[in-house]
C-alpha cells in the first residue's frame, strides 16, 4: 500500500489466467491439482504453501471514509521461486469521489495516470472483487493461503469492508515484510542496508513486486539454514 511515508506496499489484466500463462511458470512448487476448473479450460494450479500478494491502492488511509480505487495481486508458492500474476484492476468511481482523495493521492494517483484509468474503467466493485477471488480460487485452497504484503494489515483492513469473500477464504494470518524489515533493522543491520530500496512507483503492481524482491532478499541473507551459518 502506497499512499503515505508510513506504508510501502504489497498485482491492468483482469481476465482469467489461461493454461499458457499458467504453464509459463516454473513447474516446482505446485500441487498435482491441475483439472480444468468448472469446465472453462483454465488450469487450477495449486501452489504449495501459497502466498497471495496483494496492493490496493486507495483515495486515503481512512477506511470508514475511503475506498479501493486499485487491486492487483500476485501469487507466489512459499518459497517464493513460482509466482502466476493476477489481475490488476483499476476500479471505477465518480469524479466526485475522486476529488475527495487528499493531496497526496490526488498528486501520485494522478502523475501514475491511475485518476484517469478510474474514470475511465467499466469495472464495479463487485466485479473487482469476484476477479480477485476466481482468481485466488484457481491457485489456493480455502483458508490454506497467507495474505502478504508490506504493511498488509492496511490493505487488510479495506479488503475486509469492500471485499469481505477474499479475506473469507484466505488464511486469518498474514506475512507482513514490513514487520521483517523493521526486525532486520534491529537484529540484522548489515543485511538491511543492503536490502533492495524501493523505486516508488505507487501502482499496485510495481509495489507488489517490490515487496516480493524485498522478501527474496531477506530469505537469502537473513533467513538462513543452520548449515548455511556455518
Amino acid at each position: 500500500m502506497s499512499q503515505s511515508n508510513s506504508f510501502a506496499a504489497l498485482d491492468g489484466a483482469d481476465e482469467e489466467v489461461s493454461m499458457a500463462s499458467v504453464q509459463k511458470s516454473a513447474d516446482s512448487g505446485s500441487s498435482q491439482d491441475e483439472a480444468k476448473h468448472g469446465g472453462t479450460g483454465v488450469v487450477r494450479r495449486r501452489l504449495k504453501n501459497p502466498l497471495v500478494w496483494v496492493d490496493l491502492e486507495m483515495t486515503g488511509l481512512d477506511v470508514e471514509r475511503d475506498t479501493i480505487i486499485e487491486v492487483a495481486c500476485i501469487i507466489t508458492d512459499g518459497d517464493l521461486g513460482k509466482e502466476v500474476q493476477g489481475p490488476a484492476t483499476a476500479i471505477h468511481h465518480s469524479d466526485a469521489v475522486l476529488e475527495s482523495m487528499n493531496d497526496w493521492c490526488k498528486e501520485h494517483h494522478g502523475k501514475s495516470g491511475l485518476t484517469q484509468r478510474v474514470r475511465e474503467s467499466t469495472v464495479s466493485m463487485e466485479q473487482a472483487e469476484q476477479d480477485l477471488l476466481d482468481f485466488v480460487q484457481q491457485h489456493c485452497e480455502e483458508g490454506m493461503a497467507q495474505l502478504a504484503g508490506n504493511s498488509i494489515h492496511v490493505d487488510r483492513m479495506f479488503l475486509l469492508k469492500y471485499m469481505p469473500r477474499v479475506t473469507s477464504y484466505l488464511n486469518y494470518r498474514i506475512v507482513d515484510v514490513s514487520s521483517i524489515k523493521e526486525l532486520s533493522r534491529r537484529w540484522f543491520p548489515q543485511a538491511y542496508r543492503k536490502a533492495p530500496r524501493k523505486k516508488l512507483a505507487h501502482t499496485a503492481l510495481s509495489d507488489i513486486r517490490e515487496s516480493i524482491e524485498e522478501l527474496r532478499y531477506y530469505r537469502k541473507t537473513v533467513f538462513k539454514s543452520p548449515n548455511q551459518c556455518k
